[in-house]
């Protein structure tokens, strides 16, 4: 039986790879320390509310392949090849967020 033209791995050359590890590791980050923000607001301001944050917290930070950052990164990548990646940082961030959003919708 043929493989499916579906089944190849891409390859994705080993700096490639290293940004994209590192846009993971720097998003993770930029996603926590603004959840914890957000998380020390709630319990000041409303603190029956913080399971609400701690579960969004959770839901957010749980993991994942980071897809939609790495297009993001992908996109800023193609109009400016040498730009420093971190300004996708942000971006990514709220798309991230965007999504939870719609998870949870």
């Amino acid at each position: 039986m043929p493989s499916s033209p579906f089944a190849r791995t891409a390859r994705v050359p080993a700096d490639e790879q290293d940004l994209f590890t590192a846009l993971r590791g720097a998003l993770t980050a930029r996603l926590a320390s603004y959840l914890e923000g957000k998380a020390e607001e709630v319990a000041h301001l409303a603190p029956e509310a913080s399971p609400l944050v701690d579960s969004i917290r959770g839901l957010t930070l749980r993991g994942g392949k980071r897809l939609r950052a790495a297009v993001a990164l992908a996109a800023y990548r193609a109009v400016d090849p040498e730009a420093d990646w971190e300004h996708v940082i942000d971006v990514a961030a709220a798309v991230e967020l965007l999504q939870v959003f719609l998870l949870i919708h």
